[in-house]
């Protein structure tokens, strides 16, 4: 922010990020606390085409998914216009369809068991691309 611009409205720099205080402490409350009451559901007979696991926290794709989706929850709740909406559409319901989907990370999880799901293989890249490319 410029020097005029801060003297014309009294702001000082950082002063928004300082004021703002999360709704929630960590995404383990805003799951346990919001999400899952947003998407309430029956799980209890896991269905075909939906799958979740309580110990969502032992999946890091969930985990990643869903610090992503808190955090935007956390900034559009202060749009008093359409950020509920945006949040719905851009971040709650693809990250919700994508974590649920009977192929997605949850598919060896039922309501009652947790399965952890293996990492991709990989393999050691060559050292080569770790040098420098202007040689």
């Amino acid at each position: 922010m410029s020097t005029e611009l801060k003297e014309e409205t009294g702001e000082e720099e950082g002063s928004v990020e300082e004021e703002r205080e999360n709704l929630y402490g960590n995404v383990y409350e805003f799951v346990g606390d919001f999400l899952a009451r947003i998407y309430a559901t029956d799980i209890s007979q896991q269905r075909a085409d939906l799958r979740w696991c309580s110990h969502w926290f032992h999946h890091a794709e969930a985990v990643a998914r869903l610090e992503a989706c808190w955090k935007a929850f956390e900034v559009l709740r202060l749009d008093p216009g359409t950020g509920a909406s945006v949040w719905f559409r851009d971040h709650a319901d693809p990250c919700m369809t994508a974590l649920t989907r009977p192929d997605g990370p949850f598919r060896g999880c039922s309501d009652t068991a947790h399965k952890t799901p293996r990492p991709l293989p990989v393999v050691e890249p060559p050292a080569y691309l770790f040098g420098s490319l202007h040689t």
